[in-house]
C-alpha cells in the first residue's frame, strides 16, 4: 500500500494533515473526510488535496472536490 498524506482544507487554507497508507487517493481522502469526493470542480468546492510518492520517488498531488449541487436532479 501507499502512504498518503491528505490536507483537509474545509476547516482552513493551511488544512489539517493527516497520514494513512491505502490503495489510492480517492479511497483515502474519503476514508478522512467522511464524504465523497471528486477530482474536477470549482475552487469554492476544494475539500482537499493528497500528497504521495510515485514509484520513482517523485512527490504527486491530487485535488479533491465536493461534488456540486445540482438542483435539476433533484
Amino acid at each position: 500500500m501507499t502512504e498518503f498524506e491528505i490536507v483537509d482544507l474545509r476547516t482552513s487554507a493551511h488544512g489539517e494533515k493527516k497520514v494513512l497508507a491505502g490503495h489510492t487517493p480517492a479511497v483515502v481522502a474519503t476514508a478522512v473526510l467522511g464524504e465523497p469526493v471528486i477530482r474536477s470542480g470549482t475552487p469554492q468546492n476544494l475539500i482537499a488535496k493528497v500528497y504521495f510518492r510515485s514509484t520513482d520517488g517523485e512527490r504527486n498531488m491530487v485535488r479533491f472536490y465536493r461534488p456540486a449541487e445540482n438542483p435539476a436532479r433533484r
